[in-house]
């Protein structure tokens, strides 16, 4: 065990790193699936419910929505930003030699 927390676990930690930024955005941005899934409105992920604010050809709220896409990028460049120690060090790791 001591083997794989101290040679395992910090290699894998950029890997680590990138998929939890993938898993967070990967639902957060759906679209697809929510459309064709759920029958409310209401109960749509973030970017289905912003494509529904913009595709109504009789309200086009260009502004709401340009509002929402930038909301929509603030949690996941809150994460990158968290996460950018350990996605840098995975792009060094492997060009450091001995």
């Amino acid at each position: 065990m001591q083997v794989y927390r101290l040679i395992i676990m910090p290699i894998a930690k950029p890997m680590l790193a990138i998929i939890a930024l993938w898993s967070f955005i990967g639902p957060f941005m759906d679209y697809l699936l929510p459309r064709v899934l759920l029958t409310s409105p209401s109960s749509y992920t973030l970017a289905a419910g912003l494509f529904t604010l913009i595709n109504d050809f009789r309200t086009l709220n260009q502004p709401a929505f340009a509002a929402g896409g930038l909301l929509t990028a603030v949690p996941i460049v809150a994460l990158f930003i968290i996460l950018q120690k350990q996605l840098v060090s995975g792009l060094s790791q492997g060009s450091v030699k001995g």
